[in-house]
């Protein structure tokens, strides 16, 4: 019986060993892929960023003027269903 146990002691040993081996191996070749990723990325603006920072402005001013109306006119926002309170969402 010690034997069998011996065994089975050895080859849960065995597994681990290579489970273990087989986690650092992906974790370096991880590592490995993101260094090449880093080092070879564009890291340039895309041509089209004026536009979004433009359109992101737009909206900015649009939703205060909409919060602006509903606070003039009395028309709540509702907190919980829109919690930027943007006035977008409800009634």
């Amino acid at each position: 019986m010690k034997i069998f146990a011996k065994k089975r002691i050895y080859n849960l040993h065995h597994q681990n060993v290579k489970l273990k081996n087989r986690v650092i191996t992906a974790g370096i070749v991880c590592l490995i892929v993101f260094i090449i990723i880093q080092i070879f990325s564009l890291n340039k603006p895309l041509y089209y960023s004026d536009e979004m920072k433009d359109a992101a402005r737009l909206m900015a001013r649009a939703i205060n003027e909409i919060r602006e109306y509903r606070y003039k006119t009395g028309i709540k926002i509702d907190k919980i269903i829109d919690p930027n309170r943007t006035g977008l969402i409800g009634t």
